[in-house]
């Protein structure tokens, strides 16, 4: 897939990461970043962690679906 610089702008990011998980993990957690296939994700609460990290394949299957199928090919998710 070619991506361009625009379509990782913030607000895309924003609105494809609250219609890939819906609004209350999307309030308790951030897409920071998608680079190289990696989704990064931010989030402060360790039951958010745990719950991110079990939907992994469905979060990465709804980030592809909106942003373009192999855009995402993996989850990391950091504490912050």
């Amino acid at each position: 897939m070619d991506v361009t610089l625009a379509d990782y702008a913030p607000e895309v990011l924003a609105d494809a990461w609250q219609r890939a998980v819906g609004p209350f993990l999307a309030t308790k957690a951030e897409l920071l970043s998608i680079a190289k296939g990696v989704a990064r994700i931010r989030t402060s609460h360790p039951a958010v962690r745990f719950e991110l990290m079990r939907q992994k394949q469905g979060i990465i299957r709804a980030l592809n679906s909106i942003l373009g199928e192999g855009c995402v090919k993996t989850v990391q998710v950091v504490h912050g």
